[in-house]
């Protein structure tokens, strides 16, 4: 019996400034708990099934859980270029605990909706690949090695 994917689409990790400062005031095993669930939503075929909640109050921003209380505040683009479904992007913008400040997501909403934006707009599959280049984007692997030297 031979496995079909769900997607062919290649899943990429576009990491803001503000999710290493998150990262940085975490203990070593919560930011373990992190990558690992990151890995598994970039390594697979259906990364959508990891979005455990959009936030109430916000437009873009979705979740995804880490353990018991850790959040991850992201947003997940499928299927970019519109037309040439290639990608699927997900935007890591804060990682916390179930406590957060409102105005801190707000903000982080508005990042993901001109990230949304920013990236639904691009035509090409040229483009995209330009625009994950000079956003540094990652894949699975880069997480897998991470994890490795933890």
């Amino acid at each position: 019996m031979s496995v079909v994917p769900l997607s062919d689409e290649e899943n990429y990790a576009i990491f803001t400034e503000s999710y290493g400062k998150s990262m940085a005031g975490l203990g070593r095993d919560q930011q373990l708990q992190v990558l690992k669930r990151l890995y598994k939503t970039l390594d697979s075929d259906a990364p959508q099934h990891y979005i455990y909640e959009t936030v109430e109050g916000c437009d873009e921003l979705e979740v995804i859980r880490a353990g018991n209380s850790l959040r991850i505040y992201c947003r997940l683009v499928m299927g970019v270029p519109h037309g040439n479904k290639t990608y699927n992007v997900l935007f890591v913008f804060y990682v916390h605990d179930h406590d957060y400040r409102a105005g801190d997501l707000e903000r982080f909403d508005e990042r993901a909706e001109e990230r949304l934006v920013n990236l639904t707009d691009l035509s090409s599959v040229d483009d995209v690949d330009a625009y994950l280049e000079e956003h540094d984007a990652k894949q699975a692997e880069f997480l897998k090695k991470q994890i490795d030297r933890a």
